[in-house]
């Protein structure tokens, strides 16, 4: 019996082994090794043409300063700590890990980041002399790392921007103008002039530059979980007055051009732009000292005697507080399943059914329609849209660019973005009200102007459904066919008139 029990203990014993060899990297670095899929994503978005590296600076700051902190903090520091607190940090971190490899099958890349990237903002936590309170704002700054402004302006520019317009008609009609917004689009009506909230200006950036301020403020001052959830939620709701209130102000420059000289028309968005952002800075700061803890508040103080030597058990291990974390058996687990989740074989999703195609028209507002080969962004515009796309010459010379889209998607793109790509210079124009085919009446068309080459053309966009009604840009459209309460069924025509000046 004797030898059994040998035998058992022998078996037993490479599980706690592991654990301790698990123990002397810190947590965050296997969590780090356990999300390799995100940091393939991370690298794709960052390096992509065109992409904003802000994401990436703010990833490397506030890794850099966690691990700044625990290398010039003492390990017996955190020796004080209670158990439990260690404990649920831990907790907290192998949860949200264990979230990410459950939702891998399933989730777009995006929300396998964003849950990769709470794990390790998390795990940033319980490095040692990082203090937890003002943990919580480096860890939503890890998270705001992720490459989501894209997705965000193309799932919340619509309404953004709507609700700008409505600050930019009140604050204008309160100082004296003629104001109303347009109903069903992000434009406004000034003094008869008519004035649109572009998708460049939908306030997305700036919203997720408050949130990266808001989270750098809560870690500086050391905020605790609600006290940074509040000021998190602060900048989200200064977001739309702030955005509304720069719209205002650039119409009302533009409108008083004359009196204010070249200002008004080459730095006001500039200069506006700044104003804004200190003013919120200004207000996030000032919100965050009455949250902000005492020096007596930190989470980690001095105890008032010295622990004796025996109520720790030795440190012979450069990460003591495995053993003392209340489920330390359950650790190698989620990193075990995170790591290997992805390469699991996985079936493709399942697409709807497409509608039938109608084919294309052969006039365009009693004008014949002659088709012309494919160019360069009109290849660059079909592998990125679903559904059939061509171009016609019209006898004015202008051309038409038709796109045909039976569901909703994200791949349908403001056309600003292929011209971009072809390193063309855009200018905004204000959007007018013209004809369109399959529509009751004038409607509202985006504008913009297109230089390349030393040639210019006015490009007018318009998304139109097959009963009538029309959506001004891509992010509009897919809030008001994919959205809340949507009705719009499709399918839909993606019209893009370029027009030589």
């Amino acid at each position: 019996m004797q030898a059994k029990a040998s035998g058992l203990s022998t078996m037993a014993a490479p599980m706690p082994a592991l654990r301790a060899r698990l123990a002397v990297v810190p947590l965050a670095g296997w969590v780090a090794l356990a999300l390799w899929p995100v940091w393939a994503y991370l690298h794709r978005a960052y390096t992509s043409p065109g992409a904003d590296p802000s994401p990436a600076l703010v990833l490397l700051g506030a890794v850099g300063w966690a691990a700044w902190v625990a290398r010039s903090t003492a390990r017996e520091e955190k020796e004080g700590a209670p158990a439990h607190a260690v404990g649920s940090e831990w907790a907290r971190t192998l949860l949200v890990l264990a979230l990410y490899a459950a939702a891998y099958p399933w989730a777009p890349p995006l929300a396998r980041a964003l849950l990769g990237l709470a794990a390790l903002g998390l795990s940033l936590r319980a490095l040692p002399g990082v203090p937890a309170s003002g943990g919580w704002g480096l860890a939503a700054l890890v998270v705001l790392a992720a490459p989501a402004v894209d997705t965000l302006s193309f799932f919340l520019g619509g309404p953004m921007r709507s609700a700008a317009a409505e600050v930019a008609v009140w604050a204008l009609g309160a100082l004296g103008n003629s104001a109303r917004a347009e109903a069903g689009d992000a434009a406004f009506w000034v003094n008869g002039r008519l004035f649109s909230v572009d998708a460049p200006c939908s306030g997305v950036n700036g919203l997720w530059t408050g949130l990266v301020l808001a989270a750098a403020v809560a870690t500086w001052r050391r905020l605790s979980f609600w006290s940074t959830a509040l000021l998190l939620s602060a900048s989200v709701l200064l977001c739309v007055p702030a955005n509304g209130w720069r719209a205002a102000t650039l119409v009302y420059l533009e409108v008083l051009a004359p009196q204010f000289g070249p200002l008004a028309g080459d730095l006001s968005h500039s200069l506006v732009g700044l104003l804004i952002f200190a003013l919120t800075t200004g207000v996030l700061v000032g919100l965050s000292r009455p949250l902000s803890p005492g020096a007596s508040c930190d989470r980690d103080p001095k105890p008032l005697s010295s622990p004796s030597p025996s109520s720790h058990a030795p440190n012979r291990n450069p990460n003591p507080y495995l053993y003392r974390y209340p489920y330390r058996h359950l650790y190698p687990y989620p990193l075990i399943l995170a790591a290997f989740v992805p390469l699991l074989p996985r079936s493709a999703p399942a697409t709807p059914a497409a509608q039938a195609f109608p084919g294309w028209p052969r006039e365009w507002m009693g004008r014949p329609l002659r088709p012309l080969p494919a160019s360069e962004m009109d290849r660059r515009w079909a592998a990125l849209t679903p559904g059939p796309l061509t171009r016609f010459a019209l006898p004015d010379g202008s051309e038409l660019l038709l796109r045909w889209v039976d569901r909703p998607t994200r791949a349908l793109h403001s056309p600003e973005d292929c011209y971009r790509g072809l390193g063309a210079t855009l200018t905004p124009r204000p959007p007018v009200r013209a004809a369109a085919p399959g529509t009751s009446g004038p409607v509202l068309w985006r504008r913009f102007r297109v230089s390349r080459q030393g040639r210019s053309w006015e490009v007018r966009s318009l998304i139109r459904t097959e009963s009538g009604a029309t959506y001004s840009d891509p992010a509009w459209w897919w809030w008001r066919v994919a959205g809340p309460g949507a009705q719009d069924r499709g399918p839909w025509w993606a019209i893009t008139l370029q027009t030589p000046l």
